[in-house]
């Protein structure tokens, strides 16, 4: 980066109502498909702050760490200048020196073939260990190709090039292929699994998350989500639990109302 301190000032982590958020660049495609980029530090080298985690863990544990310590002290500067952007500017300051990358995540494509199950290995109680089967297909590498492109568009267009410095690619935005996509990670928020829908030949759970054919049972997870979206899982989640909370107690409501009325007896 041509202004790190610029480019953190612009893209780095904020704290605002006790929340900490970045910027994110957004996509959603014409077939649904969406994802974002975001702009994140790899620090190069150790910091005061891990110094100071370390010695704080340590003192958790009742075994004070005091080369820690001293690493700390040492990376005092660093660390005012961490506390004066947190409370002044509200604002997390990032290490120096790191190297700045641009992270794409996309939502991925649904796959069959991609799923959880029961394994041959179980734990000390016997029972059976979960394993997953996960990796990225061809569909997954087209929106990458997708997101890289929209993304140096908006990068250009938006004169961040003279502002921040140019996009380094690891893989040409238009030559993103499979193989690129060998060392991607994933953000272990797996979905699919018990998928919401309206019949019980296409779904686990219908409309109202009770499980088909077992009356009485509910899934309130993200497994009931059809696709992974763009985004964290987490307030979906929530609304969706909500909404499974009033839906059962309305049913209650209904089925106490159905009651018979019984006067007390004298």
């Amino acid at each position: 980066a041509a202004d790190p301190a610029r480019l953190n000032a612009f893209a780095g982590f904020r704290f605002h109502q006790g929340m900490m958020r970045s910027p994110r660049f957004e996509l959603i495609g014409a077939d649904g498909a969406a994802g974002f980029a975001h702009i994140a530090p790899r620090p190069l080298a150790p910091t005061g702050f891990e110094a100071l985690r370390d010695a704080f863990r340590a003192a958790q544990r009742g075994r004070p760490d005091l080369w820690a310590i001293l690493r700390a002290g040492m990376d005092a500067p660093y660390l005012a200048r961490l506390a004066w952007w947190r409370l002044a500017k509200r604002r997390l300051l990032w290490p120096s020196p790191s190297a700045y990358q641009l992270h794409l995540v996309i939502e991925q494509a649904p796959d069959p073939d991609n799923r959880l199950r029961l394994g041959a290995r179980r734990d000390p109680l016997g029972a059976p260990i979960a394993e997953i089967d996960w990796a990225p297909g061809e569909a997954d590498a087209r929106a990458f190709r997708k997101m890289a492109r929209a993304f140096a568009a908006h990068w250009r267009d938006c004169g961040y090039e003279t502002r921040f410095g140019p996009l380094v690619w690891r893989s040409a935005p238009d030559a993103i292929a499979l193989g690129d996509l060998s060392d991607a990670g994933d953000v272990f928020h797996p979905v699919g699994t018990t998928r919401i829908g309206a019949h019980p030949a296409e779904a686990v759970v219908d409309p109202s998350l009770g499980v088909f054919g077992l009356p009485g049972l509910y899934a309130a997870s993200t497994s009931v989500f059809p696709s992974s979206g763009g985004a964290n899982p987490t307030m979906t989640l929530i609304l969706l639990t909500l909404r499974l909370a009033e839906h059962l107690t309305a049913l209650h409501r209904r089925g106490a109302d159905a009651l018979p009325h019984r006067r007390a007896a004298p």
